[in-house]
């Protein structure tokens, strides 16, 4: 468990605990104090926020945001709730707000602050041993709190077998060992006047669009899978994307480890922008689930979907978190990524880019949040999460 900042709000303790959120969650929890706005939905309680309510709000916390600064800049707990048995969750994040959170038991979530601490001491520990690519987070048979727990996963090496014995538990945390996985990435193969994710979209192959998002300096551009192009033997940056043949941009920028790459609109395009909802729905797409948000959805067995141009919608849970993934091999961009999450979505060749996303409520909407682009066969990709923490990158426009 990391550090607590106790204190009194309104006659009420708050408590924030850190661990992996962005640091302005510290204020926000002081929003769901104040608002006290609990709406019950399956699995927890969600809350629903207005957006000029709780910008107002925490405006006027500026210097509870200034007192908290001392802390590292992580926090998965949004704070307490009315009971001691339970704590609030972030689980989807869009532009540095939380949209939306959830009332969890506090023994669960304790037992995944275990299951995230026992995980990161073996990354430490098997640093360096021959034949464990490394450590990863899956889903236990045991139940906490009516929940699904945690299980810590150590990926070996196909090729190599480990120099050391590991142990079945660790702190009451289940230990199993997996292989590295080595999917195929799925490139093969319809017209949009503005783009949608998961529609077509073509480069060195075909593939499918994750959806609109904004990079760090505001403009809109479409993502998809960097695997679309040659990205193990050359850099795909200035490379054009297609949609079903029509010139959308050049390839900007993206990244070979966490598989995407991104394009803005070009002033020669042949189609007339991006459309922020997804193919084959008319939901808008809205922020990003959270790390915390996938450890829920992991743990409840909520639905999640994919929409690629091969399978259409599939559906499927959140299932692993920190997968190792083997990429490039015999390359110089060879590395294996510990950053992937895993579904138990179906997929075909073709899917690749497509969003993995979850449904939720907003302001009365039905909105979704991106788990992650697809990567390949076995349903993996980086955490839309992770995409944002390391690149700057939000999800929708």
């Amino acid at each position: 468990m990391g550090n607590q900042l106790l204190g009194d709000l309104d006659s009420g303790q708050y408590k924030i605990i850190h661990n992996n959120e962005k640091m302005y969650y510290n204020r926000h929890v002081l929003f769901h104090r104040i608002m006290g706005r609990k709406d019950k939905a399956e699995g927890g309680k969600s809350n629903e926020h207005s957006s000029v309510r709780r910008r107002t709000v925490l405006s006027s916390l500026g210097a509870v945001g200034t007192g908290l600064a001392g802390l590292r800049a992580t926090p998965t707990v949004l704070g307490e709730s009315d009971s001691d048995d339970t704590v609030i969750i972030p689980t989807v994040k869009h532009e540095g707000e939380v949209l939306e959170s959830k009332e969890v038991s506090k023994k669960w979530w304790d037992h995944e602050e275990k299951a995230e601490a026992v995980a990161g001491r073996f990354r430490s520990r098997f640093a360096d041993v021959p034949g464990i690519d490394g450590i990863g987070i899956g889903t236990s048979s045991d139940r906490i709190a009516g929940r699904k727990g945690s299980e810590v996963i150590i990926f070996t090496n196909p090729d190599r077998t480990p120099t050391v014995e590991t142990p079945d538990q660790a702190e009451g945390v289940p230990i199993v060992r997996k292989e590295s996985y080595n999917p195929e990435p799925d490139c093969y193969g319809g017209d949009y006047d503005t783009v949608p994710g998961g529609a077509q979209v073509e480069g060195d192959g075909t593939a499918s669009a994750t959806c609109p998002v904004q990079m760090p300096d505001g403009t809109d551009q479409l993502m998809t899978c960097a695997h679309l192009y040659n990205r193990c033997q050359s850099n795909p940056v200035g490379e054009p994307l297609y949609q079903s043949g029509q010139f959308v941009g050049l390839i900007e920028t993206g990244s070979v480890r966490q598989d995407w790459v991104t394009a803005p609109l070009d002033d020669n395009a042949q189609v007339n922008g991006f459309d922020n909802t997804i193919a084959g729905t008319f939901i808008d797409v809205t922020g990003y689930v959270t790390r915390s948000g996938l450890k829920d959805l992991k743990s409840t067995g909520q639905t999640v979907y994919k929409n690629g141009i091969t399978s259409c919608e599939t559906s499927g849970v959140v299932e692993e978190l920190d997968v190792n993934n083997r990429m490039c091999q015999d390359t110089s961009y060879e590395s294996v990524s510990y950053e992937y999450a895993k579904t138990s979505t179906p997929t075909d060749p073709g899917d690749s880019g497509s969003p993995h996303y979850k449904e939720f409520t907003f302001n009365g909407e039905t909105k979704a949040s991106i788990i992650m682009p697809h990567y390949g066969g076995e349903s993996v990709g980086c955490p839309a999460y992770r995409i944002n923490e390391v690149h700057g990158i939000q999800f929708g426009v």
